[in-house]
């Protein structure tokens, strides 16, 4: 976010659950917060002495020691300087009252602050400003700003269960919400926000007049329209006041703005809903386009269901492969995985990983280094491939004990208080290990039982037989 006022540094370094308790766990294209072409996003979030400040030398506050401390008061655990906006989407600072604006939602919008707040989301996926005094660890009071990617059918938005309901087709947000019998429209209005039709809800959820899912105790949950190309919806629940502007930006879609706050202070959500309907009031929206991810949004790093045919992804040098089915494709920083099927605690899937570390956070720089790695843990060598080019090992870890940990999937920080991504056993795997110019790669196959992986190894084998590095790989 391009800050024209004051600013100061900061990170809340915990995965807090964003409004609704959406998270912040998919990846996020590299997207553009100054004013230049919405088509060529980057990212850009601090000032530019910021930035140069930031990218040299991070410094860290150390976490304590009480962990029930910590959750009673998330503030006290914070970076204070960190890389971490640009590579997952966590944005480290507080902004001043004054005026901001963005490019990460594929428009322009343009903010003015009269309060101090903590910027926590800047991504493809959301926006996300919150109560820089909220000691909420999982529900803080956010206002958020993202485009509706999807809505969920809305007879089945209260049912949960590991897997989301599925994408409905021919929605408008109206149309939805009517037909979502535990959704009480306590408010509807037509109302202006910069200078767009749009319409401002009050929403309750009701468990006596629809289904829900218990989220947390005492707590009930449906599903709302997903902003994530992935199609993952966001999730409301009725621990919140809710308060969502729904505009209209034409052949655009529609732009979706949500304002929560717990429900268990009347006198503080009050507060927070009228300090966001302020700077909804003040909002500015231009330069229209399309959804920053467009019609390839795995291309850009995005989690996505991606259809069956040649798949590109930005993983190391770049990686493209065939497949013959349709497949929903995680991705962060380092890694993707195809999912096969749903497993009880760990989907069946392929993966693809570049560049992992060692559990100290050294690079693992040589095939027998992280062969060596699986062995320590149950893996045996069973024979070597030809895969992109070069020559891979085969290494299988059949029925040995899952969770055992084995690399680090993204480079650690000094005192990162949530532990850095990690590859961990699961009952199956078949990994097979190659270099590539920037170090180490792998794909591997991988189930809870004997059973799925096979059906793992089958999609394994086609994307190893078919997989090309990009970009000098």
């Amino acid at each position: 976010m391009r800050i024209v006022g004051g600013w100061r540094k900061c990170a809340l370094c915990w995965l807090v659950l964003a409004l609704f308790g959406a998270g912040c766990s998919s990846s996020v294209s590299e997207n553009s917060v100054v004013a230049p072409a919405v088509s060529e996003p980057e990212v850009s979030l601090l000032s530019d002495e910021a930035e140069q400040t930031v990218a040299s030398e991070p410094t860290y506050v150390s976490k304590p020691d009480d962990w029930n401390y910590f959750r009673a008061d998330v503030r006290s655990w914070l970076l204070t300087e960190s890389e971490l906006t640009q590579e997952f989407g966590h944005v480290p600072v507080l902004l001043e009252p004054g005026s901001y604006s963005t490019t990460a939602l594929g428009l322009a919008l343009r903010l003015e602050l009269p309060e101090v707040m903590r910027l926590e989301l800047e991504s493809g996926v959301g926006v996300v400003l919150a109560d820089p005094n909220s000691q909420r660890l999982f529900a803080p009071a956010e206002l958020r700003f993202g485009r509706i990617e999807g809505y969920p059918d809305p007879l089945l938005i209260g049912i949960g269960g590991p897997s989301p309901p599925p994408v409905v087709d021919g929605y408008s947000f109206d149309e939805w919400v009517a037909e979502a019998p535990q959704l009480v429209v306590d408010v509807v209005e037509n109302v202006d926000v910069a200078g767009l039709a749009a319409r401002r809800y009050e929403i309750s959820i009701d468990p006596t007049k629809g289904a829900t899912w218990s989220c947390e105790p005492g707590v009930d949950c449906v599903e709302f329209p997903a902003t994530d190309p992935s199609n993952k919806p966001l999730v409301a629940s009725t621990g919140l006041d809710l308060m969502l502007w729904v505009v209209d930006l034409g052949e655009y879609g529609e732009f979706l703005i949500a304002a929560s706050h717990e429900n268990d202070d009347a006198e503080r959500s009050a507060t927070w809903l009228r300090l966001s309907q302020e700077i909804v009031d003040n909002l500015g929206i231009d330069e229209l386009g399309p959804t920053p991810f467009g019609n390839r949004p795995w291309e850009l790093g995005a989690s996505a269901i991606v259809p069956a045919g040649t798949v590109e992804l930005p993983i190391g040098p770049g990686v493209r492969f065939e497949t013959v089915a349709d497949y929903l494709i995680y991705q962060r920083k380092g890694w993707s995985y195809l999912i096969i099927a749903d497993g009880n605690s760990s989907p069946a899937n392929v993966e693809v990983v570049a560049a992992p570390f060692d559990l100290a956070g050294e690079p693992i720089t040589s095939v027998a280094q992280l062969v060596a790695m699986l062995e320590a843990v149950g893996g045996v060598v069973t024979g070597t491939m030809d895969i992109a080019g070069t020559q891979g090992t085969i290494v299988e870890l059949y029925a040995v004990r899952p969770g055992q940990p084995v690399f680090l999937q993204q480079e650690p920080f000094e005192d990162l208080p949530t532990e850095p991504d990690t590859w961990w056993t699961q009952d199956f795997v078949r990994f097979v290990v190659f270099e590539w110019s920037g170090g180490v790669m792998g794909v591997t196959a991988e189930a809870e039982s004997a059973e799925v992986i096979e059906q793992s190894v089958a999609v394994q084998e086609g994307v190893m037989a078919s997989l090309e590095l990009l970009n000098g790989g």
